[in-house]
Order: structure tokens, then C-alpha cells, then sequence
């Protein structure tokens, strides 16, 4: 009977010590299975191990930790969706929107407050936009009318057998460079397309930057060094395209700003959701902006390879019929910060 008490009471405290070693080494142990998991694939398992970590009592790097549960977020819609957009995460704030320079459209500088969304961490890429018109057997505005507008050395003409496969100067694109490149001589109703199948095929509301996100996001959000409306004017050569070849340059490529977001002071403009009103400044709504009720024109923001140093910068506009299209105008998507 005594040893049988006795090998009961050995047995207690060995259950107990093993106990108290996993739990003692419970963050490396989960550690390493998501990083197991994440290295074969398992992207949604890979986040449960590393949320799991973050339980443990023993005391996780929680910076390290963070970085390894986005990494296995990005693989996860990667994995589910190839050819969904990066987003990036813009907190709600409010800013001076529009400028007092010579461009009356851009008039008067007003306080807007924007809620909280998701932009674009790039532009929608030819690969993206691939994947949607194989889709749906879509035809874009170019495509129905066989043409483009491209730069012809003073001023934008329409050129001919150009439609999204090409490049700024109207020219096929390689296949592989499609999944580096932005895609563009697309229409604001091509764009709109998009984000609707988008929608549609994932469950979440895509849809195209009102131009008060688009501001504030290029500024930098509620990071901004500066919401300067004299500037900061954007002419840069390298950010403009404005080498020997005149391209537009692959996504990503270019500095990205306090948000993290990549090409939005530079490499050409981009369509928002809004239609054009010219003295819409003067009687906009301060909460979330949508632009007038109805117009002609649509909006696009950004700036191109062709613009004048006295033109690009954050605040300026310019505006497009909905099915007009250029080898300098291409978009990026956005949703709500939550479904």
C-alpha cells in the first residue's frame, strides 16, 4: 500500500514538472508549429499556433510575434486569392483639403474628416486585372473601340490596337511582366467593373477611393509630416517616368509613404469614385465626401510622367469622361475598414 502511495506521489509531481515545462516552453514550442506550418503552406493553422503563442505565459516577443501573424495573414490571401489587392489599413481623421494655387478647381482649402478605410497598398496590376476579364469575359471601353490614348510628344492621341495588355507608349506588354506592372488604358467604367467582380468574387465591398481617401491617404494619413497646400509638388524624374523609354514603372518600385503605401506621388494618375463638380469645394459636405449626385466627368488623381513641375502634388485634380482612357491613368481599389 505504501508504495503504492509512494509511486502515486512520484507520479503527481512528475505529471506536474511535465506540466510546468510545456508551459514554461509553450511560445517556442507553438513558435515553431506555425512556423512549420506557415513554411508548408498552412497559412490559416500557421495563424492559430501564433495566436495561441500569444496566450502563453511564458513572455512572447510580441513584436515578432505581430510580424509573423501578417506574414501568414498576406500568405493566407494569397492562397485563397491570387488575384486580390494588398491592402493597407488607413485610420479615420480629418485634414485641409484642395489648395490655393492658380488651379480654381482646387478651390477653397476646406476641413474634411474622412472614416476609417482601406486603399490599395499599389495599383491594381495587368495580372489582376487579367484574372477579372478572363473572368467575365469582359470588355473593356479600349477593347470595344479598338484604341487608346497615348502621349505623342506634345499632347495625348488616340493609337490604334491599344487595350490594358499594353504599355504607356501603346506597346504589347511581355505576360511576364504583368504581375509587376500597373494596369492602365482603362476607363473609370473598367476600373468600376473591377471593383464590382471583385466584390462579388471575394464577399467584401471593393470599390474605387472617394478623392478625399485618396488625398489623405497620399498625404500620409494621420502620419503626415505635412499637409502643406503650397506643396509638396511631386515632379520627379524618376517617379514620373521621365527616362528614355517613358514607362510607367512597376508597382511597388517607387518610395511608399508614411502609410506604407506605395506610387501614390507619382507614376500617373489614378480614377476615384467621385464625379467632377467644379465648384464642389465650395459646398462639400466635412464628413466623407462623395462627390456631386451626377455629372459628366469623373475624377483622377495623382499626377503623370507628362505633367509640369507646377502641376503634380497631392491636392490637384483633373477629371475624364467615365469610358475616356490613357496610358497615363490607371486606379487602385478600396473598402471599408470593415465588412
Amino acid at each position: 500500500m505504501k508504495h503504492c502511495r509512494f509511486a502515486f506521489i512520484f507520479l503527481f509531481f512528475l505529471t506536474s514538472a511535465c506540466i510546468s515545462a510545456q508551459q514554461n516552453n509553450c511560445y517556442a514550442i507553438l513558435l515553431k508549429k506555425g512556423n512549420d506550418l506557415l513554411k508548408s503552406g498552412g497559412c490559416g493553422d500557421a495563424i492559430v499556433q501564433f495566436q495561441a503563442a500569444g496566450e502563453c505565459p511564458d513572455k512572447p516577443d510580441k513584436n515578432n510575434l505581430d510580424a509573423l501573424i501578417a506574414q501568414a495573414l498576406k500568405c493566407q490571401q494569397t492562397a485563397f486569392c491570387s488575384y486580390c489587392p494588398e491592402m493597407v489599413f488607413v485610420q479615420g481623421g480629418t485634414f485641409p483639403m484642395g489648395s490655393e494655387r492658380e488651379s480654381y478647381i482646387e478651390k477653397p482649402i476646406h476641413s474634411v474628416t474622412v472614416s476609417s478605410f482601406n486603399i490599395g497598398k499599389t495599383e491594381i496590376t495587368v495580372a489582376q486585372f487579367k484574372s477579372f476579364v478572363e473572368d467575365e469575359g469582359f470588355k473593356t471601353d479600349a477593347d470595344k473601340e479598338g484604341s487608346s490614348n497615348v502621349f505623342k510628344g506634345v499632347k495625348y492621341e488616340l493609337k490604334n490596337a491599344v487595350n490594358w495588355k499594353c504599355d504607356a507608349r501603346g506597346n504589347p506588354r511581355s505576360e511576364r511582366a504583368y504581375n509587376n506592372y500597373p494596369v492602365i488604358h482603362v476607363s473609370w467604367n473598367d476600373a468600376a467593373a473591377y471593383c464590382r467582380w471583385l466584390s462579388k468574387k471575394t464577399g467584401k465591398p471593393y470599390r474605387l477611393p472617394t478623392e478625399a481617401e485618396w488625398e489623405f491617404a497620399a498625404n500620409g494619413g494621420n502620419k503626415s509630416k505635412s499637409f502643406n497646400n503650397s506643396g509638396p509638388y511631386l515632379q520627379d524624374y524618376y517617379a514620373y517616368g521621365r527616362d528614355p523609354g517613358d514607362i510607367t514603372h512597376p508597382v511597388g518600385s517607387l518610395d511608399s509613404n508614411e502609410l506604407g503605401i506605395y506610387g501614390m506621388k507619382g507614376n500617373f494618375w489614378e480614377w476615384c469614385s467621385d464625379w467632377f463638380g467644379e465648384n464642389y469645394y465650395s459646398v462639400s459636405p466635412a464628413k466623407d465626401p462623395q462627390g456631386p449626385s451626377s455629372g459628366a466627368y469623373r475624377v483622377f488623381r495623382g499626377g503623370d510622367r507628362e505633367s509640369q513641375p507646377i502641376i503634380p502634388h497631392f491636392n490637384y485634380r483633373s477629371y475624364g469622361a467615365p469610358m475616356i482612357r490613357y496610358g497615363a491613368v490607371g486606379f487602385r481599389a478600396a473598402a471599408p475598414s470593415s465588412p
